[in-house]
């Protein structure tokens, strides 16, 4: 191993005497379809939604600039790059506000998350192959398509908070809401010690 490159883990202890997440908090919307077991379709359209927001958040977050080698990620035409990424040995909390047209609650139903979640945290996430087969970068999206997650593997937290939506006769599946990311990593090493937070 690079001594450039030596990593290592940090106990649950240490990370708590840190203020985890200062460094590298932010919030991210989305306004509009969030369907219940959305096709992939439906999943990438969220993705393009975010990809803008993620890209700001590259350009301004000087953690993320200091990077010398993004793990980029090929996926047919596209070219991902995720912020939480392996590489990194980062980790993520999320905390959703989900407003939508019915009665707050209803998260668990079943035993089971309600569905539109998990249509979010995919569009969250770099996609497999095959769910962006056909699919062309948008102009925006060239040469790097940024997303927050390499896999939702990666978050180690979710909170959520659902409010009715007041809007007038809003389609059923139309949603909006406020996502704050908290990133922090799981090990230190030369790229990840950076988003240390109080370091």
């Amino acid at each position: 191993m690079s001594p450039s490159r030596v990593s290592h883990k940090i106990s649950p202890l240490y990370l708590s005497s840190f203020r985890l997440g200062e460094d590298m908090r932010f919030v991210l919307t989305y306004r509009g379809p969030l369907k219940a077991n959305g096709t992939a379709r439906d999943k990438h359209d969220i993705r393009q939604a975010f990809h803008p927001q993620l890209k700001e958040q590259w350009r301004i977050e000087s953690a993320l600039l200091g990077l010398e080698n993004p793990d980029e990620k090929p996926r047919g035409d596209f070219r991902f790059i995720p912020i939480v990424a392996k590489n990194l040995h980062l980790v993520c909390r999320l905390e959703i506000v989900l407003l939508r047209p019915e009665e707050p609650g209803n998260i668990i139903k079943g035993g089971d998350i309600d569905n539109r979640l998990k249509t979010l945290f995919d569009s969250l996430s770099i996609p497999p192959e095959d769910q962006i087969k056909g699919m062309k970068p948008q102009t925006d999206e060239i040469p790097f398509f940024f997303c927050l997650l390499e896999d939702d593997i990666f978050v180690t937290s979710l909170e959520v908070r659902t409010e009715r939506l007041l809007k007038t006769n809003p389609d059923a599946s139309y949603a909006e809401l406020f996502l704050t990311v908290k990133v922090y990593p799981m090990e230190i090493d030369s790229g990840s010690y950076r988003f240390l937070g109080g370091m």
